[in-house]
């Protein structure tokens, strides 16, 4: 049997319209799932990374 933690803040899923909301979706998700991958500048080079190779693999 699997246990979830109850205490780390989890993503809630939104219907996704564009690509940009995609985007900012995948970016806010990654933050949320993994805040020891945001500064205390509120910067997140990781997640930035994480969506600049997404873009890389659609081609944009």
């Amino acid at each position: 049997m699997k246990f979830v933690s109850l205490t780390k803040p989890i993503a809630e899923p939104h219907q996704v319209h564009t690509y940009i909301e995609l985007r900012q979706q995948i970016h806010d998700d990654l933050q949320i799932q993994h805040p020891e991958w945001v500064q205390p500048n509120g910067e997140s080079p990781i997640c930035d990374s994480y969506e600049a190779r997404l873009m890389e693999l659609l081609g944009t």
